[in-house]
């Protein structure tokens, strides 16, 4: 682990063997390939300037990773001599250089962005997917294989998390690196629009309701649920959690007592809620 809290792993017996990066921005559950094309790595150390050092135990080599994306082997077998044998191959793969990831995560500056890539060793093909549920969604932007190194990608400005895959294919296998943004604008609470709650505390005119809500910005899923007996009671109805869903019909009781509305809804992960009371018809 290094200073900032990411760690590093050496993925010995997966394909090519690669060396990932786990970043503590992203929670650790997303991973960039530092390198690929170990024999068996079997060890991984990091050092204050952020190089990274392999101890790849078939070929009885050392090499060390730098961040300006070069390679260097620093041990040989009988541990004689130092010898400095550059093997691009190995960590020259591709990465997102514009806009430039950092930590915390870069802010978006609009709608319109073009993710751009170096282009790497030995890369046949690349594709980009952009989402906002989680590592390697897509909902934003579902990218299919290409030969260029940029992308054009229109962005929602909610001011919501952004994840963004770099895939890349080398000798027919696919590898990615992921990352994440910040969207540019920020998000906004839904609000209930009909039955308008009022003030004065709209009286409902029958059993038969449909509830429709305004999704504000930056919100993908919601609950509803209402009930009789104080905030956040659900005895009349309670929605499926993570609905995409602004308008439900519900059946409710005509009794002329209150009725008590809540919308859960998913803030960049997080979930809050918003109350409203009714009134009953009679």
């Amino acid at each position: 682990m290094d200073g900032s809290g990411n760690f590093y792993v050496a993925d010995t017996f997966a394909a090519s063997a690669p060396i990932k990066e786990f970043t503590a921005s992203s929670g650790y559950t997303s991973a960039t390939v530092l390198g690929s094309g170990f024999d068996q790595p079997a060890g991984v150390a990091v050092d204050g300037a952020g190089n990274v050092y392999v101890a790849d135990s078939d070929s009885n080599d050392i090499w060390e990773l730098t961040p300006g994306c070069n390679s260097t082997r620093l041990h040989d077998p009988a541990g004689r001599r130092i010898q400095h044998a550059t093997r691009p191959s190995v960590l020259d793969t591709p990465y997102i250089i514009s806009p430039a990831p950092a930590t915390p995560p870069t802010v978006l500056s609009g709608a319109n962005v073009t993710f751009a890539w170096n282009a790497g060793s030995g890369v046949s093909a690349y594709m980009l997917d952009a989402g906002t549920t989680g590592p390697g969604s897509s909902d934003v932007y579902s990218g299919s294989s290409t030969t260029a190194t940029s992308a054009a990608v229109a962005v929602p400005t909610r001011g919501v998390s952004l994840y963004v895959r770099l895939s890349y294919e080398v000798n027919g296998n696919w590898q990615y690196n992921d990352y994440v943004y910040t969207e540019a604008g920020s998000a906004t609470a839904p609000y209930m629009t009909s039955p308008s709650p009022g003030p004065p505390q709209t009286v409902l005119t029958g059993s038969n309701v449909t509830f429709t809500w305004n999704p504000g910005s930056g919100n993908l899923m919601f609950k509803l649920e209402v009930g009789t007996t104080g905030p956040g009671a659900y005895d009349v109805y309670s929605s499926a959690k993570g609905t995409t869903a602004t308008s439900i019909p519900v059946t409710v009781p005509t009794t002329g007592a209150n009725l008590y509305v809540r919308i859960y809804y998913d803030l960049n992960g997080a979930w809050q809620k918003v109350d409203y009371v009714y009134t009953q018809a009679p």
